[in-house]
């Protein structure tokens, strides 16, 4: 059956064997330093760039501070780490061999680092190097570069919008043009041509109904004429029958004259009618297309005054300077780290040889027993 732990017996072992710790210490001690005094200097330059809102006109500007606004500008973190900047940036300070060699992508993850700060419109761009100036100077040219592709990439897209609203414009102006010159269709002349046919027939039929009037009395006159001298049984009245006959045959013509003009007058109303009708459409159909014309319009204006100020605004806050101490190797950071294993591993060893010891004695402690019983 296996023994308990004892303490004060694991205390003893530690002191019997105190040596196994202050070799195992010093050896990590002495490799930490060793490593940490071998390996090259390596200098962290760092880049700032402040991404700001949008412009008061865009209605994105009210979630400005919001946590998922701030969330969002992690996308720009891909413009600063891309691909191609970043072998542009190799290309123009060497940073690589004649033979392309690190490859660009593993070397990227060795020496550089992007992030937006939480909760911050910040955005880092941090690059190490050995030499602190090329550090600073490729930390400070994918910032540069970095601006002037977002920039870019904004411009081209409002750019986009914007040919796009112009050829929106263009076809509504076609439409606008189109409905101007239509007019009215299948009516019997335009709306001012059948107004002034109308007042050109009312005047006519006024003067036709005088007319008729006075003919109508001299028809009258005449026939009174001719009654009278037919009594009186006067040579006259052969004159004035003729004269009567000849006033009802005027009347009668001027009578018939008025009933064409008023039923020209009543066709040339319902084709007015008709006219205003279809011009009333015509006129809503222009208003409507204006209207969209002027809408387009005024879309366009805004976004030609808009370009590139519809999105985040970079801008460098800090170009970052010229490192003058490393950040790699941390000389003390390895010796804490080196001295917290060894302690790790000495308290296993320890334990161990413990453990190793208790077996043996374990098993050599039967036979002394019965020695100690012989002798007694």
């Amino acid at each position: 059956m296996p023994e308990a732990f004892s303490p004060l017996e694991f205390l003893g072992h530690v002191r019997r064997n105190r040596a196994i710790p202050v070799w195992i210490t010093g050896c990590s001690l002495l490799a930490a330093m060793v490593v940490s005094l071998a390996l090259p200097n390596k200098y962290t330059a760092t880049a700032n760039i402040l991404i700001d809102p949008p412009s008061a006109s865009d209605p994105r500007i009210s979630t400005a501070v919001s946590p998922i606004y701030l969330e969002s500008l992690k996308t720009y973190e891909q413009f600063a780490a891309s691909d191609t900047l970043f072998s542009r940036a190799c290309d123009k300070f060497q940073l690589l061999d004649a033979k392309g060699s690190p490859p660009v992508e593993s070397f990227k993850k060795r020496v550089l680092e992007v992030r937006k700060l939480k909760e911050t419109k910040l955005l880092q761009i941090s690059v190490t190097l050995p030499d602190p100036k090329r550090a600073q100077a490729v930390a400070q040219y994918l910032a540069e570069q970095t601006v002037a592709l977002t920039v870019g990439v904004t411009e081209a897209r409002d750019r986009q919008v914007l040919a796009q609203a112009r050829s929106e414009m263009v076809v509504a102006a076609k439409a606008l043009g189109e409905e101007r010159n239509r007019g009215p269709q299948g009516v019997a002349g335009t709306v001012e041509v059948l107004e002034a046919e109308i007042n050109s027939l009312s005047h006519a039929a006024s003067s036709i109904t005088a007319q008729l009037g006075e003919a109508d009395g001299m028809a009258a006159e005449a026939a009174a004429r001719f009654t009278e001298m037919t009594r009186a049984k006067s040579a006259d009245a052969e004159y004035y029958g003729r004269e009567a006959a000849a006033a009802r045959a005027k009347a009668e013509a001027l009578r018939t004259r008025e009933q064409t003009i008023e039923s020209t007058l009543q066709l040339k109303g319902a084709l007015l009618a008709k006219a205003k009708a279809a011009q009333a459409d015509n006129d809503a159909l222009v208003r409507s297309a204006e209207g969209a014309y002027d809408q387009l319009a005024r879309r366009v204006a805004e976004l030609d005054a808009a370009v590139g100020t519809r999105s985040e605004q970079l801008r460098i806050v800090d170009p970052g300077t010229v490192p003058q101490k490393p950040s790699s190797p941390n000389l003390l950071l390895n010796c804490v780290a080196a001295f917290v294993s060894s302690l790790v591993i000495a308290a296993a060893v320890l334990c161990l040889t413990f453990s190793v010891e208790k077996q043996r004695l374990a098993h050599q402690r039967p036979p002394l027993q019965v020695a100690r019983r012989g002798t007694a």
